[in-house]
């Protein structure tokens, strides 16, 4: 029974980890590194690891009266997900994120950035919690442990609440409202207002910032000798490129005079020029910055093309032009279930 359980678990696991690495590739930016793209899946599969193992640690504890499989797959499966999502959460993830925000131009560079920065937030959260600690031991003494099993309890049975009682008002409202199309609608109509205005101002700021990243740029006129600033702007340049390409994109080829305006006169206050380390230091925050608004603007734009794809279907839904729901599945751009039908 433990073997024929173990293998069936595997042939599971293997068969959900590849449905979930093609699912997300599909999904993934073409931009995006094999590092985000490895993240990224690694918490997608520890996902669905926890759904998948539940069903065979319980079927294995009916059948071998309480015990599971003993020392076999589940509880080393259950014992992963812990410290593979304490290593991803608390570890990985943060590192990742300033790893990829960041305007250095080596790895090295970005990565010591990383650390520092999640050092620095890391080190005043663990300093909080000593405190919080040391303070609670001069008051309790011996008894510490029961109070943070009893504080510890008290928080799981008041997050259990709250997430119960949202649940219980918020997902039948959902079903309801999403059983009504023309409600759905002058939601979204409301919503329209707001994440246009959202992704104007971010196509507005990557426009900024590209002007101060081509002034920049031009500057540029001599050779400086030195390869830590020559290679900084062969980095900016690809990035700028890309960038360019992104606003293109995202504009159809459309320029706001107001942005114009603002470049011009705003290129006084581009630092140019000076010493090499305060240069390149420069030079790292208009990376930075560029990086930035454009993950900004991709964003708001792939939520604005979401929104107008809905508003689309939900049309179309309420003027009946799917008779069955066969078609109505088969105009999900991008979804499995078009894929079947």
């Amino acid at each position: 029974m433990e073997a024929s359980s173990g293998g069936m678990f595997f042939f599971v696991a293997l068969a959900l980890a590849a449905a979930v690495t093609w699912g997300l590739s599909g999904l993934a930016h073409r931009d995006a590194s094999w590092l985000s793209f490895a993240t990224s899946l690694a918490v997608a599969l520890l996902t669905a690891v926890t759904v998948l193992v539940a069903p065979f640690d319980v079927a294995g504890a009916l059948c071998n009266a309480g015990t599971g499989f003993g020392n076999g797959l589940p509880g080393f499966s259950w014992s992963g997900v812990y410290w593979l999502t304490l290593i991803l959460t608390w570890l990985v993830c943060p590192l990742l994120f300033e790893y990829e925000a960041s305007g250095e131009f080596s790895v090295h560079k970005r990565l010591v950035t990383s650390v520092r920065r999640n050092a620095l937030g890391g080190g005043s959260f663990l300093a909080i919690v000593l405190l919080a600690v040391l303070s609670l031991t001069m008051r309790y003494g011996d008894a510490l442990g029961a109070v943070l099993m009893a504080a510890a309890n008290v928080w799981g049975v008041l997050l259990a609440t709250f997430l119960m009682g949202y649940g219980f008002v918020a997902v039948p409202r959902e079903l309801w409202r999403m059983a009504s199309p023309s409600q759905q609608l002058r939601w979204l109509h409301c919503m329209a207002v707001a994440m246009d205005e959202a992704r104007l101002s971010t196509q507005l700021d990557l426009q900024e910032v590209i002007g101060e990243a081509r002034i920049e740029i031009v500057s540029r006129s001599v050779q400086t000798w030195d390869p830590a600033v020559e290679r900084a702007f062969d980095v900016l340049q690809l990035t700028l490129e890309e960038s360019e390409q992104l606003h293109c994109e995202l504009t159809h080829g459309a320029r706001n005079s107001r942005a114009e305006g603002g470049i011009h006169s705003s290129c006084g206050s581009v630092p140019r020029g000076g010493e090499d380390a305060s240069r390149l230091s420069n030079l790292v925050e208009l990376h930075r910055s560029l990086k930035q608004v454009g993950f900004e603007a991709r964003r708001a734009a792939c939520r604005w093309d979401e929104l107008v794809r809905q508003c689309l279907l939900l049309q179309d839904v309420e003027e009946q032009m799917y008779p069955s729901a066969a078609e109505l599945a088969a105009s999900w751009e991008g979804s499995w279930a078009r894929n079947l039908c």
